[in-house]
Formats: structure tokens, C-alpha cells, sequence
């Protein structure tokens, strides 16, 4: 048994089989209901901002940590996700809302340019998915698990490094040419990240998995593009701070 928890989906629906299978259309419904989730919670959050803004900071502290505990319950229990997924996407759309207007505040146009970026970023890989100009194969898989789990493994040494008082912002948030060409680096693994969730929806569809994985399908895509938008944001900002 693998503890992949995608894996051990179609473990079991390849033992048992499923009558009430997921479908293209049912998923692109569920990430249409996601995105328009995620749009909901950066909506509050904006609304926050302009009426109540002293209590942000108190909001902001309860919706990250919960967040991360959705995500993780999320992940290895699939299940769950016709549930924690709006949840999550609610979550995160207070939250880079309110991390995208405190740059924006001091960067005016950064918002536009982010969202703009990574639709374009998205649309541009889901046309070369669907072309087969790139091919999602077990190589490309490989290298594309390899490259994100080095760069959360950086993350990682960033944070524990910061926790003991070591100053890190020279190679995280600097604008140094070795900052910004790590941030174009992490952009493009994101980016190809999604061509896995592409992969992974079209697999799931074809191998006839249960319906609930619509949702756990549209959570997976949804993870990837707050990625690669967070990552977008942080890049601009880099080049804007260079230009002051």
C-alpha cells in the first residue's frame, strides 16, 4: 500500500470499482466553485481592510495556522475535500488578499500585474498540456517532485535559520541577482507543477475514481496557483524594489 493518498484512491477503485464516477465537467465546475471561493475570501478581506481594519491582524492570525491544518487534513484524507476545500480556499483568499494589498499600498499596480501573470502562466501551460507540446511522463515527473521538494526543503532552512536569529534575507527577499533568479526558478517549478494537477485530472477521470475526487482534483489545482501567484508577487516585488 502506497502513502501516496492518490494512489491508495486508485488502489481502492481498481479493487472495487466505482458506479458513481468523477467527470471532466464535474471538476471544472468544482474549480470554478473554488476560484469563486477564493475570490469570496479576498473580498472579506478587503472589506476588513476598509471598515475594521484593527481587527486584520487578530483575523489573519487564525486563518493562516488554519489553513495549514485544512491543507494537511486534506491531503492525506482526499475524502474530506467535497468539505475542506471551499474552507481553504476561503481561508487563502483572506490571506493574500491582505498580503497582496500591503504590497500593493507600497507598489501600486503589483496586484494587477500578479493575477494577470499567473492566469496568463496558467493558461499558457494548460495550452501546452493539451498540445502535447510538453508530455507529462515519469521523467518529467521525477524532476518536477525532485525540484519542489528542494525548494520546500529550502523554505524550510530559511525558516529554521531565521529562527535562531540568522539573518536570511540576503538570498530570500533580497534583490540581488541571486534572489531574483531563485524566485524565476520557483515561478517555473510552480508553473510546471501544474502540468502534474493537468495530468492528475485527466488520470483520475480515465481511471474512473469516485466523485468526491472532483473536489480533491480541484483542491490539488488550486494549491498550485496560490503557489505560483504568492511566487509572482514576491518576484515583482524583487524587481520594483530594485528599481526604487
Amino acid at each position: 500500500m502506497s502513502f501516496n493518498p492518490v494512489r491508495r484512491v486508485f488502489e481502492r477503485a481498481e479493487l472495487y470499482g466505482v458506479a458513481d464516477a468523477m467527470t471532466l465537467e464535474g471538476t471544472l465546475t468544482k474549480i470554478g466553485i473554488l476560484l469563486g471561493a477564493l475570490a469570496t475570501g479576498a473580498a472579506a478581506s478587503l472589506y476588513l481592510m476598509a471598515t475594521q481594519s484593527s481587527l486584520l491582524m487578530p483575523a489573519l492570525a487564525v486563518v493562516f495556522p488554519s489553513a495549514l491544518i485544512i491543507a494537511v487534513i486534506a491531503v492525506f484524507w482526499p475524502q474530506t475535500t467535497r468539505y475542506t476545500a471551499f474552507v481553504y480556499a476561503l481561508f487563502q483568499g483572506f490571506g493574500l488578499a491582505a498580503f497582496t494589498m500591503a504590497l500593493e499600498s507600497r507598489y501600486p499596480g503589483i496586484a494587477v500585474a500578479s493575477l494577470a501573470l499567473t492566469g496568463a502562466t496558467a493558461m499558457a501551460m494548460l495550452l501546452l498540456y493539451k498540445l502535447e507540446i510538453i508530455r507529462v511522463n515519469d521523467m518529467m515527473r521525477s524532476v518536477i517532485v525532485s525540484a519542489t521538494a528542494a525548494i520546500g526543503l529550502t523554505y524550510l532552512v530559511v525558516m529554521v535559520l531565521g529562527f535562531f536569529g540568522l539573518n536570511t534575507a540576503s538570498f530570500y527577499e533580497s534583490t540581488s541577482i541571486s534572489s531574483i533568479l531563485f524566485s524565476l526558478f520557483v515561478v517555473a517549478v510552480a508553473a510546471f507543477n501544474l502540468l502534474l494537477d493537468f495530468a492528475l485530472i485527466e488520470e483520475c477521470v480515465e481511471g474512473r475514481l469516485p466523485r468526491y475526487m472532483e473536489w480533491y482534483a480541484a483542491f490539488t489545482l488550486l494549491v498550485t496557483l496560490i503557489w505560483l501567484y504568492v511566487e509572482i508577487v514576491r518576484l515583482l516585488s524583487k524587481f520594483a524594489r530594485r528599481n526604487e
